[in-house]
């Protein structure tokens, strides 16, 4: 069984036999027997809707010779008793009198579409792995292995049982994956924090008000992590701490915004506990003046317009490409902040990047260039090549007045 990278739906990977038998197949590995396939457990149709547009010719807008396989699937019979693949119309094989039959859509081989209603990802040539596309627990590392056997077994056991003791006999193992499942109890933490912080708000809550929300929430409910140096018989932390723990959640919570690395550790929005909306993005969608540069958009309601702002303001959201000191110059918040906590309640080493994401609309055939956002809420610029690096773009942030590059939008959108 293999599962879709983007939704997470489930597939097997099999090979189907010229008599119509059904053997396994290694998700990555060349054809051994028969042809490779893939099989969605039920029957499903694909929406047009979510037909990629290059999918189409341009003049009749039909589906193109070479995609029809993948629009107009086929649909089977799987039997469990006879391990026979029965394809609808197929005269050359006729079907067994066995009971328990399974229904079953053939998926071809390459995998270039998810059919599963709210998917609808699709891959080009360029992405040639499978196992970029989908995944097998049979593939995973340690860590992730380690991660799915805790919490089933924690999650299986009673209340009052739930304790698990794991051994090793490599000490530098023991100390990854000792480090690692503190790092998960630290983010799961983390995330409780943020829910609850916001489940008693009535209206939307502003993202830069997240650290204060949570650092609340931790107070409120007592669980507040020692994140002060300070020893319990001096004198007491000092509000430099308190402060910067507070933006050490802020850094956090727009981290969160981010697509997750780990498909086995969903953040909240992925579950379904968080959702995020932008500002002024129906009165942008309205103003025919910021479109009429744009006809193709301009053919679009305003619904449409701000759905497509939303899902362009989506992609840069999932790479971090976000406003923020502390994404833009990490070497900061390690002397501004994390120098001055205590290091058992960090979480944060794996997410923050010394490389930020930006987005410019300057072709790429151009000098490498290095792209700053910073500034004015909602502008972003762009400044002559250098090094990409935490150091460069510390250089450029430090010596670059923002009025003194070249703008590539200035609408406020926060």
């Amino acid at each position: 069984m293999v599962f879709c990278r983007a939704c997470g739906q489930e597939y097997y990977c099999v090979e189907l036999l010229p008599d119509g038998s059904v053997i396994p197949h290694e998700l990555g590995e060349g054809s051994q027997e028969g042809n490779v396939a893939y099989l969605y457990p039920g029957k499903i149709k694909v929406d047009n809707e979510s037909i990629p547009d290059n999918w189409l010719t341009d003049v009749k807008g039909e589906i193109k010779a070479s995609f029809k396989e993948y629009v107009d699937l086929q649909h089977a019979l799987y039997c469990p008793d006879c391990n026979k693949l029965y394809i609808e119309g197929d005269k050359a094989h006729p079907q067994c009198i066995c009971a328990g039959k399974v229904s079953v859509t053939i998926i071809p081989y390459p995998f270039k579409f998810c059919p599963s209603e709210g998917c609808g990802v699709f891959y080009d040539k360029r992405t040639r792995k499978e196992f970029n596309k989908l995944f097998s627990f049979g593939t995973v590392g340690r860590s992730t292995a380690t991660d799915v056997l805790v919490s089933n077994m924690l999650n299986t056991l009673p209340k009052e049982e739930q304790k698990v003791i794991a051994f090793s006999d490599n000490r530098q193992d023991t100390a990854l994956q000792a480090a690692h499942m503190n790092n998960i109890q630290k983010r799961i933490h983390f995330r409780r924090g943020m829910y609850y912080a916001l489940k008693k708000q009535l209206e939307p809550v502003d993202l830069m008000d997240m650290g204060e929300l949570i650092f609340d929430a931790y107070k409120k409910n007592g669980s507040m992590p020692a994140y002060a140096k300070t020893k319990t018989f001096s004198m007491g932390r000092s509000g430099k701490e308190d402060a910067s723990f507070r933006s050490y959640l802020q850094l956090n919570a727009i981290l969160e915004l981010g697509s997750p690395r780990q498909k086995t550790q969903p953040n909240l929005e992925d579950v379904g506990l968080l959702q995020v909306s932008y500002r002024l993005m129906d009165e942008i969608a309205e103003n025919h003046k910021f479109w009429e540069s744009y006809p193709d958009l301009m053919k679009l309601d305003n619904e449409g317009r701000e759905d497509f702002l939303t899902g362009f303001l989506d992609i840069m959201r999932y790479n971090t490409a976000i406003t923020y000191e502390y994404l833009i110059q990490p070497e900061r918040f390690r002397e501004n902040v994390a120098s001055k906590l205590n290091e058992v309640v960090f979480f944060h080493n794996e997410l923050l990047s010394n490389k930020p994401t930006g987005y410019s609309d300057i072709p790429v055939d151009l000098k490498p260039i290095l792209f700053v956002l910073g500034g004015d809420p909602g502008s972003y610029s762009v400044v002559p090549s250098r090094e990409w690096s935490a150091k460069g773009m510390q250089e450029v942030w430090e010596s670059t007045p923002l009025q003194e590059t070249e703008p590539l939008h200035r609408s406020k959108l926060s």
